[in-house]
């Protein structure tokens, strides 16, 4: 999979599954374990709407890649990293 389309597709996806609550995205490849992994970052605790976006997210990754073997996807609550979400690797939204 080449990582700058896997990059577009993601910020594609990712900015029709957002709510108030979404931060950030980033989105991980790993090659060798054809794994790909989907983190939101949210503002609070996640809720289940944030989960559903984040896992909707996914689904539509995985349509557009089939080449994936493994696919996670979490929620992680923002304040821990807020001050660092900019330099997140792999990120595909930042509001």
């Amino acid at each position: 999979m080449k990582g700058e389309s896997l990059l577009w597709a993601a910020k594609v996806i990712v900015a029709r599954n957002l709510n108030e609550k979404v931060i950030a995205a980033t989105i991980g490849w790993n090659e060798e374990a054809s794994n790909l992994m989907l983190t939101y970052y949210v503002d609070g605790a996640a809720s289940e709407d944030e989960q559903e976006l984040c896992e909707l997210a996914l689904t539509e990754l995985l349509a557009e890649f089939s080449d994936v073997k493994l696919a996670n996807s979490k929620c992680l609550d923002a304040h821990g990293v807020f001050g660092e979400l900019g330099g997140l690797k792999g990120l595909v939204y930042l509001r």
